[in-house]
């Protein structure tokens, strides 16, 4: 075995090994969020069928089980997740604790989706990974099928926080890196974003922060927020 293969497996089992296993109850602060990010953002009503690559602790499988969507699947490799997700289970929903590969390849001739959500997931994965993923996706994206995604924004000041203060990011996106990825796997996209966070009246003097200082500086992002949100349609 060499170094580097070693390295990437102890790193692997680090952070699997501090990553948090609880459930978190769903808020109203969660649920305006993702009012936002997949609702409205992606056009979803509760008659779709979603699938979730990296579920994690089921914070957005509780979204939709509030929100009354029938045909969900969450899938993670963490197979600590069985009992925290046992809520999930007995809601009617399908939990799969394998690797999001694993899973296709069982299940791509016999499921499709018209939602498909990867919150926090493609920047963990090294570039060909992450592309290897996307394009054995396009098998279960069903007829008119979205696929959303979410990564921090390497091009803004305040993204760079989020992607580079753990070891467990190894792909910085972008707007630009984003379209090129859809491009590179047989997508495109249909819909890019800064995700909002905060209340009202910090999302206001960020906004006001953000239009300053793009007419101030001669070279700025394109998106200033933290972290983008975007959704991928197989291209034509």
């Amino acid at each position: 075995m060499n170094d580097e293969f070693q390295f990437k497996r102890d790193k692997s089992e680090f952070y699997k090994n501090v990553r948090a296993r609880s459930a978190v109850a769903i808020s109203r602060k969660h649920i305006r969020q993702f009012d936002k990010e997949f609702s409205a953002f992606t056009g979803a009503d509760r008659s779709m069928s979603v699938l979730e690559i990296g579920c994690g602790s089921g914070l957005f499988l509780r979204y939709l089980m509030r929100c009354g969507f029938a045909d969900v699947t969450g899938v993670d490799y963490d197979e600590g997740l069985h009992d925290v997700l046992s809520d999930v289970r007995e809601g009617g929903y399908a939990v799969e604790l394998t690797d999001a590969e694993s899973y296709i390849d069982e299940n791509a001739d016999s499921r499709s989706f018209d939602r498909i959500v990867l919150f926090d997931i493609l920047e963990h994965l090294e570039l060909d990974d992450g592309a290897r993923l996307l394009r054995k996706l396009a098998a279960m994206v069903g007829d008119g099928g979205k696929i959303l995604i979410r990564v921090p924004n390497a091009t803004s000041p305040w993204g760079l926080r989020m992607h580079f203060d753990t070891f467990d990011h190894v792909t910085p996106y972008s707007p630009g890196r984003l379209h090129d990825l859809a491009t590179l796997t047989g997508y495109t996209v249909t819909a890019i974003a800064g995700q909002t966070m905060g209340k009202p009246r910090k999302v206001l003097f960020q906004r006001c922060l953000h239009w300053m200082l793009s007419r101030l500086l001669p070279y700025h992002p394109e998106i200033w927020e933290a972290a983008l949100i975007c959704t991928f349609e197989k291209a034509g």
